[in-house]
């Protein structure tokens, strides 16, 4: 699990909500190193982000800043149990209340596609990015196959 999080060939497979594509521009996954992307959505608005990674610990934990607005440390925790990785996503946000509340409108749904993504192995629509579930996805990476 922790390699769908820190290998951009991975990550680009299944970051990102529903519908979008994700192009990575700048990936160095190393503390100070910085990720910056671009999620698009087909005939719609382009969503440049920017993250700076506050801390990595193999296979424990990653956590990052989003440095660009909304604001937010983000820290994605990984624990072994019972053979199956445990993943906690954490988010804490710089803005106020209403930023806040206004940002969750559209960023708790996506957060949930991707949680039941992972969670459950199950592609949670036709039209997200994501290829595979990410039980298949794990497969595939074991085989070798498919795999660019």
């Amino acid at each position: 699990m922790f390699d769908v999080w820190t290998k951009e060939e991975h990550l680009a497979k299944w970051w990102g909500p529903q519908g979008f594509t994700t192009n990575f521009h700048k990936f160095e996954m190393k503390p100070g190193g910085t990720l910056e992307f671009i999620m698009y959505i087909p005939d719609s608005v382009d969503f440049p982000n920017t993250n700076v990674f506050a801390e990595i610990v193999k296979s424990e934990r990653i956590v990052f800043k989003h440095t660009v607005f909304p604001h937010f440390v983000a820290t994605a925790s990984f624990e072994e149990l019972d053979g199956k990785t445990k993943l906690t996503y954490c988010t804490v946000f710089e803005e106020s209340a209403a930023t806040f509340d206004q940002v969750k409108t559209y960023a708790a749904p996506s957060a949930e596609q991707t949680r039941l993504f992972i969670e459950n192995g199950i592609d949670v629509s036709e039209a997200h990015t994501c290829e595979d579930t990410l039980e298949d996805y794990f497969k595939k990476i074991a085989e070798g196959v498919g795999i660019a």
